[in-house]
């Protein structure tokens, strides 16, 4: 009770804190009083807590529209059709991609428990090439003819650079989804894993997350539920209207029943079942996400639902979420 009161205080401002530090007191306000069995009073301190990050790195919800715009303008079915082959013909990248804790961690665990796999986390291999075309994807069709075999062969060689004798190699940067189109051109033998997950379980663990403030989607459930609502559109623009080779992997169905869904997901890569994919959390080496101690656990399904405990302070996310999903379904039609 007495730690309650003084993170209150801190976050209420009456001890004269800054912001960050308010932050911090109304980020462990929220752990305290969830564990208590107050989910709405501590929900309310995090929203609090999100609201002043969110003030000062407020969400351009314009861009992440123009992306998925400029995604569609370029990358059409008829591109692939007629470049689809320019790139590096070099096998074994693996891209995992979605939205942020949608289980893309444990994805990468798994197959990285296999002796075929390197996994190479994180990378910023195409956030590199997109600076290069200066943000600007429509570049892409001014480029020389040789370009994107060139830059494939160097992608190709930079995933590689550290995996040894082994046949694939990943990179589970989630936002990558937005250049699956990309990838695709500039190595067109790349597997994609799309993972997916309850949104409002998604939009939680993100909301709840002091996430850097590049990741200003994640201080605000309308700005959440917007993020996830573009990032589905461009999803299934990729797997429906492209018909690019994408697996979809529920992280719900994994988690209930590992097995039989580590066993399609090695399929699809191409890797033949190792029994050690079934126990990722044996797997020693460096993670540098959030996930960190979840994939330490054996695999399990305790995180499934746990929205439902903040069922009324999830609304808005819930709500706004519908509504993008209305606006973007009005975009296609339209279209």
């Amino acid at each position: 009770l007495e730690a309650e009161h003084k993170l209150q205080d801190i976050l209420d401002g009456r001890t004269g804190a800054n912001d960050s530090d308010r932050i911090m007191a109304g980020s462990a306000l929220y752990r305290l009083l969830s564990r208590h069995g107050k989910p709405a009073e501590g929900f309310a301190a995090l929203a609090r807590a999100q609201a002043l990050r969110a003030a000062a790195h407020p969400y351009d919800p314009d861009s992440v529209e123009q992306l998925n715009r400029a995604n569609e303008t370029v990358f059409t079915p008829a591109f692939f059709e007629a470049r689809g082959q320019q790139g590096d013909m070099g096998d074994g990248c693996i891209f995992i991609v979605g939205m942020m804790r949608s289980g893309t961690t444990l994805t990468e665990q798994i197959l990285a428990a296999h002796s075929q796999v390197h996994a190479g986390g994180e990378r910023n291999d195409m956030m590199d090439i997109v600076e290069i075309l200066g943000q600007d994807l429509n570049r892409i069709n001014s480029m020389p003819a040789d370009w994107a075999s060139k830059v494939g062969e160097q992608l190709h060689a930079a995933m590689f650079k550290d995996a040894g004798q082994v046949s694939f190699a990943t990179d589970k940067l989630p936002g990558n989804i937005d250049y699956v189109g990309l990838i695709r051109l500039l190595l067109p033998r790349a597997k994609f894993i799309y993972t997916l997950r309850t949104p409002q379980d998604c939009a939680l663990s993100n909301f709840e997350q002091m996430f850097a403030s590049s990741v200003r989607f994640s201080f605000d459930l309308k700005a959440l539920a917007h993020k996830y609502a573009w990032h589905e559109d461009i999803a299934r623009y990729w797997i429906e209207d492209c018909k690019l080779d994408v697996y979809d992997l529920d992280y719900e169905m994994l988690v209930n029943d590992p097995e039989p869904n580590i066993r399609k997901l090695l399929g699809f890569c191409g890797l033949p079942f190792e029994e050690n994919c079934l126990y990722p959390n044996e797997v020693k080496r460096e993670i540098r996400t959030a996930s960190v101690f979840q994939v330490r656990q054996p695999i399990s399904a305790k995180s499934v639902g746990r929205w439902q405990k903040y069922e009324a302070q999830m609304q808005v996310f819930t709500d706004e979420l519908e509504r993008q999903r209305a606006i973007i379904a009005r975009r296609k039609r339209g279209n």
